[in-house]
C-alpha cells in the first residue's frame, strides 16, 4: 500500500485538491480518464463526454472565478472569459505549481472500495496500456461529481421518432442542425446557450419547458458584473435574517430578481412565454442568459410547452397543451444528469444508507441521497475518504469552493484540525437530512446543499485561513478594522474574491499557506491598482 492520496478526477477541482494536498505535505497522485487536465473546460468532440461548447463563456466573472493564489494573465480583459481562456488558465495553474508530474491521464477508474483488511482503499483502474489493475491508497478524494450520465425522460412513442434524439452532453456545436427544425427541452443555463447557438444555423428552434425561469444578465446595462453585487456584507445580512424568516427571505430574493427582470425587459416580456412564475430559488437557481428574451421577442426562438408524447408518424410531437409540432428533425434534451455512484463499492458509496422518506418524495425522482458530513466527509471513514462536488459549495464559484474544501481536507488529514466524533457527524447528517426533506418537498433540485454560511465558516476554520477571525466580531476582527480600515471595507463591500483565503496567517504551519500576492490580487480585482 502506498501512503499517497488518490485524487479521482483532474478538472479544476481535482487539480486544486492535488496542489493543496502537496502543499500540506501529503503526497498525492491524480487520475483522469481524459487525456488532458481541465475536465469539462477543454472542448471534447466525444459525444459521450461532457464538455464546454466552443461558444461557452463563464457565468461567473473572472474576478470571482479563480483559485486562491493564482491570477489570470493581465492581457485577459473579458469579465466573463471564454471556455478556451479557462482551459488555458487551468493549464497555466498546473504548470506554475508543477502538478503535471503527479497526474495520470487516460486512466479509467472502474471501482473504489475498502480493502479486505480494512486498512486502505482498493482502486481498480484500466491503465493506458488497457490492462486492469488494482492499486491501494491510504486516502482518496473523489472529485468527479456524481452527475455524469445524461438523463433523458422516457416519453411515450419515442421509439417511433425518425429524427435525432440526444442529450446536451452530446451537443458539440450547431453545425449538424443546419436548416433543421429542432426542439430544445429544458430552460436551464445549458438549454439557453444551446438554443442561442442553434439560431445561427436554423430559423426553427423551439424551447420546450414545463416550468418557468428567472433570468439574470451577466452584466446589466451600464453596470458591473451581476456577481459583484453579492458582497460579503450583503451575504452576512442575508444569513443573519434567513434562519428566523427563511420563507420570507427566499421570497424576497425572488421578488427582487423578478422585478429586475421585468424592468430590463419592460414592454417585450410576454406572458405566453411562461417564464414567470418560476420554481423557488433555493431549489432552482436563476438562469444566467443574455439572449433568451431578445431571441424570443425577435422570433428566433419559440417558447412551447413540455413534451407529452411522440406521434407514430415519426416526425411529429404532441405537447402538454395539445399543440402538435410537425416535421421535427431533432430533439436535444437539456434535462440534467442521472446520479451515478456505480463505481463506488463497499465502504465508498455515500448513498448506501436507507432513506425511505427521501425516496418516497415526488420531487426526488429516484435521486439518491448522499450521506456526507458537511457534504464532504464519509461518516464511516472521515480520516481517509472525502468528496468534493457531491454537494453544492459555499459560494458562487466552483474554483473557490473546491479550493477551500480541499484545503480543509488537507489540514484535517494532516492533523491540524480535529475530526468530529462519529456521533457528532451522525447528528449533523440526521439534522441535515430532515432539512433536505422539507427542501425537496417544495420542488425538485439539481444538487444537495447545506447551509452555505455555516459551511463557509466551518471550512475556513478547518483550513486555518483566518477569515473568521479577521472579519469577525472578536478582538482580531476589531484590530484588523482599526489597522487597515480601507482594506477591511473593500473586503466587506467589494468583489468577494477567492484571494481572501490566502490573505491572513493565523495558524502558521498548522493552517493553509499564506500568499504574499493576495493583497495586490484583491486590489486588482476591485480596480484599485493596475
Amino acid at each position: 500500500m502506498t501512503e499517497k492520496v488518490a485524487v479521482i478526477g483532474l478538472g479544476g477541482t481535482g487539480l486544486v485538491s492535488l496542489k493543496n494536498l502537496h502543499e500540506a505535505g501529503l503526497a498525492a497522485v491524480g487520475f483522469d480518464r481524459r487525456d488532458h487536465i481541465g475536465g469539462i473546460w477543454e472542448f471534447d468532440p466525444d459525444e459521450n463526454l461532457t464538455s464546454v461548447l466552443k461558444s461557452t463563456r463563464t457565468n461567473i466573472s473572472r474576478h470571482r472565478f479563480t483559485f486562491s493564489d493564482f491570477e489570470y494573465p493581465p492581457e485577459l480583459k473579458d469579465n466573463f472569459p471564454k471556455a478556451e481562456d479557462i482551459a488555458k488558465y487551468i493549464q497555466a495553474y498546473a504548470n506554475h505549481f508543477n502538478l503535471l508530474k503527479h497526474c495520470r491521464l487516460g486512466v479509467t477508474i472502474t471501482k473504489l472500495e475498502r480493502s479486505k483488511d480494512g486498512q486502505c482503499w482498493d482502486l481498480t483502474i484500466i491503465d493506458t496500456d488497457g490492462k486492469t489493475v488494482t492499486e491501494q491508497y491510504k486516502r482518496v478524494i473523489v472529485c468527479t461529481g456524481p452527475q455524469n450520465k445524461g438523463l433523458i425522460p422516457a416519453h411515450e412513442g419515442v421509439k417511433d421518432f425518425k429524427g435525432k434524439i440526444l442529450h446536451s452532453q452530446g451537443f458539440k456545436g450547431p453545425e449538424p442542425f443546419s436548416k433543421q427544425r429542432v426542439i430544445v427541452v429544458g430552460i436551464s443555463n445549458t438549454a439557453g446557450d444551446i438554443a442561442a447557438d442553434l439560431t445561427e444555423v436554423t430559423d426553427d428552434v423551439y424551447v420546450s419547458h414545463r416550468s418557468g425561469a428567472r433570468l439574470v444578465s451577466r452584466t446589466p446595462d451600464g453596470q458591473k458584473p451581476t456577481d459583484h453585487l453579492a458582497t460579503r456584507r450583503l451575504g452576512r445580512i442575508i444569513f443573519l435574517f434567513t434562519p428566523f424568516f427563511p420563507r420570507f427571505m427566499g421570497r424576497l430574493g425572488e421578488i427582487l430578481i423578478e422585478a429586475g427582470m421585468k424592468k430590463k425587459y419592460k414592454g417585450i416580456l410576454k406572458k405566453e412565454w411562461r417564464l414567470l412564475p418560476a420554481p423557488p430559488i433555493p431549489n432552482v437557481a436563476p438562469v444566467m442568459n443574455d439572449y433568451l428574451v431578445d431571441y424570443l421577442h425577435k422570433g428566433k426562438l419559440k417558447s412551447v410547452h413540455g413534451i407529452k408524447r411522440y406521434l407514430d408518424d415519426g416526425t411529429s410531437i404532441e405537447l402538454l397543451d395539445g399543440e402538435i409540432l410537425r416535421n421535427i428533425d431533432a430533439v436535444i434534451y437539456c434535462t440534467g444528469y442521472d446520479w451515478d455512484y456505480s463505481h463506488l463499492g463497499n465502504g465508498a458509496n455515500p448513498t448506501a444508507y436507507p432513506t425511505p422518506e427521501w425516496d418516497s418524495m415526488e420531487h426526488a425522482k429516484l435521486m439518491p441521497f448522499p450521506r456526507l458530513y458537511w457534504g464532504i466527509f464519509s461518516t464511516d471513514y472521515p480520516e481517509s475518504l472525502a468528496f468534493i462536488g457531491t454537494y453544492r459549495g459555499h459560494s458562487l464559484s466552483a474554483f473557490s469552493n473546491s479550493d477551500l474544501a480541499s484545503s480543509a481536507i488537507a489540514q484535517i488529514w494532516k492533523g491540524n484540525y480535529p475530526i468530529p466524533t462519529k456521533q457528532e457527524m451522525d447528528n449533523w447528517c440526521n439534522d441535515h437530512y430532515r432539512v433536505m426533506l422539507d427542501h425537496i418537498a417544495l420542488w425538485r433540485t439539481q444538487t444537495i446543499a447545506c447551509d452555505s454560511r455555516k459551511l463557509h465558516d466551518w471550512l475556513n476554520e478547518a483550513a486555518g485561513t483566518g477569515v473568521n477571525q479577521k472579519l469577525g466580531w472578536g478582538w482580531q476582527g476589531w484590530k484588523f478594522w482599526w489597522q487597515d480600515r480601507e482594506l477591511y471595507y473593500l473586503l466587506m463591500d467589494g468583489v468577494d474574491t477567492a484571494f481572501l483565503q490566502r490573505l491572513f496567517d493565523v495558524r502558521g504551519e498548522k493552517g493553509r499557506k499564506r500568499w504574499e500576492g493576495a493583497r495586490d490580487a484583491i486590489l486588482r480585482s476591485n480596480g484599485k491598482i493596475p
